[in-house]
């Protein structure tokens, strides 16, 4: 009953990540929590589970045809929450590709136990001789997460840590004012617990804005950083360029130059007075363009 919608919010988590939303369609997701349901109402039926022998002080439960309907919905989420995450990466950036591959890696190992070890011997063969080490899967699984949370960034810890103390300062309070023990004490319990719970929602939601400030912050420093380097860049083609063609244009008009003043000093013969005015007007201007 409890393992259909672990189905799902698995399948859910592995097509979502690594991003901040759902992008399953509102259509798709409809029918996957109608399906689920109708796996729960199954489960919880005679058609599920038809009997639990005890051999030997040992509960062994006799599987049904209901099982069917349960490992079919079961093994087609199991496959979309590999399947999503691969189709993701292809498409992803260098960060996003290694949180990917950690979860990916703890969906295969921990599904492929599962099957290998408790579904197929469960199913097939009547034994759960290894059912008490399925917590231990899901920590291979929770291992590989918390891996690419805490080594790649795949979720923001300080936002996790404020929403796990407020949960569970919200569960102790919860506690607390059923615990009570008088009606007075209980409504007055009661406030507490609203009053801690609107607090909780209002820091998580504080610090998820200030995360989403802090990382956009970031994004713009990244691109600033970008364009800072684009610029040096183009500074540099831009001093080169000017070396270039100062070095282009100076060596024929030095050239010219020189030529003039060989002329003026008569190494080509006598100047006549009115072309020497000429080349003094000529090499003034070359001057000027050198």
């Amino acid at each position: 009953f409890l393992a259909a919608p672990m189905t799902l919010l698995f399948f859910l988590f592995a097509h979502t990540v690594p991003a901040d939303h759902l992008r399953l369609k509102r259509g798709q997701l409809i029918c996957a929590v109608v399906l689920t349901v109708i796996t729960m109402a199954i489960a919880i039926s005679p058609f599920t589970f038809l009997r639990v022998d005890i051999l030997s002080g040992i509960p062994k439960p006799v599987a049904g045809p209901g099982i069917i309907i349960f490992a079919f919905l079961s093994t087609i989420f199991d496959i979309m929450a590999v399947v999503s995450p691969i189709r993701h990466a292809k498409g992803a950036i260098d960060t996003e590709k290694q949180q990917l591959k950690f979860v990916t890696l703890g969906i295969l190992a921990m599904l492929a136990l599962i099957v290998f070890t408790v579904f197929i011997p469960s199913v097939f063969f009547k034994r759960n001789d290894f059912i008490q080490l399925m917590p231990i899967y899901t920590l291979i699984f929770l291992g590989m997460t918390t891996y690419a949370i805490v080594k790649h960034g795949l979720f923001e810890i300080k936002i996790i840590a404020t929403e796990l103390i407020m949960l569970f300062l919200c569960l102790v309070m919860f506690m607390n004012m059923l615990a009570s023990v008088s009606a007075l004490s209980f409504v007055f319990n009661f406030f507490i617990f609203l009053a801690v719970v609107g607090t909780g929602l209002l820091l998580v939601r504080s610090v998820i804005n200030e995360v989403k400030r802090r990382l956009e912050v970031a994004r713009l420093a990244h691109k600033l950083e970008k364009a800072n380097l684009r610029l040096k860049e183009l500074d540099q083609v831009k001093t080169e360029f000017l070396s270039i063609a100062s070095h282009q244009l100076r060596t024929p008009l030095t050239v010219i130059k020189g030529y003039i003043s060989l002329i003026q000093e008569g190494a080509y013969g006598k100047v006549d007075p009115r072309v020497d005015d000429v080349l003094k007007n000529a090499y003034e201007s070359n001057e000027h363009l050198i």
